[in-house]
């Protein structure tokens, strides 16, 4: 409900879901989407296995093509959630470019920064330090703040790009809040 206002606070939208709605919808997402990976993930497995891509996979600038994208898998599919968040939780018609848009940014920048903690946890790991403990529970706040803003971010993203009259300062009534 939180992230649904926001996004709605970040759309301009002055009417929230009904609870029922709410509830249809978040739980066909909840059942639908984790399927609709596990079939994805499934049907992937099951093309990688096939002997023709393993003759294609085989020539030697697949591999390296194959190789690069192993290694943007993370991004394309925090890109594809991210992108699914933003078409579905503003209580609005978000277009699908839009959302994209901002679920590209928000995927990269997200993998970007958990490579990114993960490697500080790595290193800081190395440490003996008396409040270790301490540190860790401080660097999982920080990652909880930052990707709250990195999910904020993408939402913005994806309404100016949808709403691009509302970067035309004099065009619109400018309205600013506390």
């Amino acid at each position: 409900e939180k992230v649904e206002d926001s996004f709605n606070y970040l759309w301009r939208v002055q009417q929230p879901r009904s609870f029922g709605r709410r509830v249809t919808e978040y739980l066909t997402l909840i059942i639908v989407g984790p399927l609709m990976l596990v079939g994805f993930l499934g049907l992937a497995h099951a093309a990688m296995g096939s002997a023709s891509v393993q003759r294609i996979a085989a020539l030697p600038l697949m591999d390296r093509v194959m190789a690069a994208a192993l290694q943007l898998s993370p991004y394309a599919m925090v890109a594809m959630i991210f992108t699914a968040l933003y078409l579905f939780i503003p209580n609005t018609k978000v277009r699908l470019l839009p959302a994209l848009v901002g679920g590209v940014t928000a995927g990269v920048i997200w993998a970007t920064v958990g490579k990114l903690f993960t490697a500080f946890v790595v290193y800081s790991t190395r440490f003996t330090i008396v409040y270790a403990g301490f540190a860790i529970f401080v660097v999982a706040l920080l990652w909880t703040y930052l990707g709250w803003l990195i999910l904020l971010i993408g939402a913005q993203l994806s309404f100016y790009v949808q709403n691009r009259n509302y970067l035309r300062l004099g065009l619109v009534e400018l309205r600013l809040s506390s």
